[in-house]
């Protein structure tokens, strides 16, 4: 399978970000299982991390590690518009 890098991959829609913020939602508040846990995603680290701030009222940090150009820079980003927004 081929992969066109011009075409935008669409892995970081609202969709998605609502799915992963109703998922920590209903997880922590024991109406979802784990077993409905959706694929890894950074918005789920995002969320994740956000919903400790605010529950646990305790300073959260996320370490983003990797080889050079394996994406730590963008995924910064990511996590970063996701908690801004």
């Amino acid at each position: 399978m081929a992969l066109n890098p011009y075409q935008k991959v669409p892995i970081y829609t609202v969709d998605k970000a609502k799915e992963c913020r109703n998922f920590v939602k209903g997880f922590q508040s024991g109406v979802v299982d784990e077993s409905a846990r959706p694929e890894p995603h950074l918005f789920m680290v995002a969320e994740e991390a956000y919903q400790d701030l605010v529950i646990d009222k305790q300073s959260q940090s996320i370490i983003v590690t990797g080889e050079s150009g394996a994406g730590k820079t963008e995924a910064t980003k990511v996590i970063l518009s996701y908690l801004a927004r």
